[in-house]
């Protein structure tokens, strides 16, 4: 788990699969729609297969990451590359609406 601090860039729209892609889901346990979100988080690891690494932050447990990636809506989801935020989803988002934009922001597709 890194606890690093992320700068706010913008990129190409594809992403060589030599860099290193990290997706991270601001979450709390008490909601459901959170709960929803960060399964699906992680559930991309296991489906993008090494080409991309995830972590959940329960912002209960943990609210001073929150605030230093700045979170103001549960939940949040953080693409970064090489440490540098691509871009971020907040609010409730259906599988569907999250892998297309990873398609289009990084050109990541299954």
């Amino acid at each position: 788990m890194t606890t690093a601090t992320i700068t706010p860039t913008r990129t190409a729209d594809t992403t060589p699969i030599d860099q290193d892609v990290h997706i991270v889901c601001f979450s709390a346990t008490e909601s459901r729609c959170s709960q929803i979100v960060s399964q699906m988080v992680t559930d991309l690891e296991d489906e993008y297969a090494g080409r991309v690494s995830t972590e959940n932050v329960d912002v209960w447990a943990d609210p001073q990451r929150a605030v230093a990636y700045g979170v103001l809506t549960l939940p949040t989801v953080i693409v970064t590359i090489d440490g540098d935020e691509q871009f971020r989803v907040s609010g409730p988002r259906s599988r569907r609406q999250l892998l297309k934009k990873l398609d289009r922001r990084i050109g990541l597709t299954l």
